[in-house]
């Protein structure tokens, strides 16, 4: 990426795209991912994905016609969104809250657990509207404490 941002002519139209790429690169991808190294347990994929998500909404540099095939990258690495992960990120949470959302998750499970059947493992449709971790994917029934 870096090397195609530094071989592009500024005056050519795919300029802004690639360099608000590499600015995605420098700015949110490295720091999402020495994150990822420094904290890199289970219960931490769903934070990390949700801090990568955003700040890509946050930062003004993406160009609008860059920022689609970023939220699509985030998108293909949504395996952190799905429900076990989450339900995971919620019980280790230091906030009692969100522990005891994941709780209130564990229980319903349980008591429907008649129901349940084990499916295929499916990459989650990944919420890019989620402002909390147990927004990050749909549950099929809504999340009571």
């Amino acid at each position: 990426m870096m090397r195609i941002y530094v071989s592009i002519d500024p005056t050519d139209e795919c300029y802004d795209i690639v360099r608000s790429l590499a600015l995605y690169v420098v700015h949110i991808y490295f720091l999402t991912h020495m994150d990822i190294k420094r904290r890199h347990r289970l219960e931490d994929g769903p934070s990390h994905l949700l801090k990568e998500l955003s700040l890509v909404k946050q930062v003004d540099f993406l160009d609008e016609r860059a920022r689609e095939p970023v939220l699509r990258k985030i998108a293909n690495n949504a395996w952190f969104a799905h429900p076990d992960h989450i339900i995971t990120a919620l019980l280790a949470s230091p906030e009692i809250e969100q522990r005891k959302k994941g709780v209130g998750i564990c229980r319903r499970i349980a008591n429907q657990a008649h129901l349940s059947r084990v499916g295929e493992c499916e990459k989650p449709f990944l919420n890019q509207d989620a402002t909390t971790i147990d927004q990050l994917c749909f549950f099929k029934t809504p999340i009571r404490s």
